[in-house]
């Protein structure tokens, strides 16, 4: 074990966590689905024990960007919210690191169920050579958005929520709003979208997309943010799905009751399929 304590610059029992006998063999993985995430600063721990495969991983891909198979580990002595990072080379997961004490926690509350079931979460990484050896940087959201979400119908794609987006003409939706909230300050609500136009304004009758509660219409995006997913929403509705956006409903003692919603960042898609979570099971039914 001191050669370990020489290797990693962090405490005995953490770094027998790191370099642990336990779970070698991963979990054989019925499937595996996309962990969502926008950054890339969410690095891994133990990362100096496994140079070997991360350096077969970097080869195999030929390049940085890397595959990452986040695997709960409730039986590691150690830490029963472990959380190992595997390279996957060829099909096959190689271990690769863990993720930070106080990151595992939430990720394996979220991801121990589904583990449990053979069902794996995949998230994207780059490889980073430094005078130490390689690291590994997750592109990974924090737990709340990290895993796909359902939409309320069968034939419902939600679109990946990353970031906050402007909604506009709330004012003249209140009461559906009203209804919506209730007594609560605030509530997290999946609205449906669709096309329409602007009613009013200097860009009347412009292309926009509608929120809807049901049949009642609670806002609208903004022309330019229309135009950013106008592609998205139409390439859904073309195939008969039915898209959706997470939000926000609160109250605003100056404006009465606001909605945001929380939609993909464009610079990271290439194509409209892929601005929608994929389903945790089964085959993407867009592809």
């Amino acid at each position: 074990m001191s050669h370990v304590q020489s290797i990693l610059p962090t405490s005995g029992p953490i770094a027998m966590l790191y370099s642990c006998a336990c779970a070698k063999q991963p979990p054989s993985a019925k499937r595996y689905f996309d962990l969502y995430g926008i950054s890339e600063d969410v690095d891994i721990v133990g990362s100096s024990l496994y140079q070997e495969n991360i350096v077969q991983a970097v080869a195999a891909r030929r390049g940085d960007r890397l595959n990452v198979a986040l695997v709960p580990e409730p039986a590691n002595p150690h830490d029963k919210y472990a959380v190992r990072v595997d390279v996957i080379v060829n099909g096959q997961q190689l271990k690769a690191g863990y993720l930070r004490r106080g990151e595992a926690r939430e990720y394996h509350k979220l991801l121990r169920p589904l583990a449990e079931d053979g069902v794996i979460g995949v998230a994207k990484a780059r490889a980073w050579k430094g005078d130490a050896g390689w690291r590994l940087y997750l592109r990974l959201n924090g737990p709340e958005w990290a895993l796909p979400r359902k939409a309320p119908v069968d034939d419902g794609l939600v679109l990946i929520a990353e970031r906050e987006t402007v909604v506009t003409g709330e004012e003249d939706f209140q009461p559906a709003l009203k209804a919506l909230i209730g007594r609560r300050k605030s509530v997290e609500h999946t609205f449906r979208l669709d096309l329409g136009s602007v009613p009013t304004g200097r860009n009347i009758g412009a292309p926009a997309i509608a929120a809807y509660d049901g049949e009642n219409q609670v806002g609208r995006l903004t022309v330019g943010k229309s135009a950013e997913y106008m592609s998205a929403v139409r390439h859904a509705l073309g195939r008969g799905f039915t898209p959706y956006a997470i939000g926000i409903v609160e109250r605003d003692p100056n404006r009465g009751i606001q909605v945001t919603l929380y939609l993909p960042i464009s610079k990271y898609r290439s194509n409209a399929e892929q601005y929608f979570y994929s389903p945790v099971t089964g085959p993407n039914q867009m592809h």
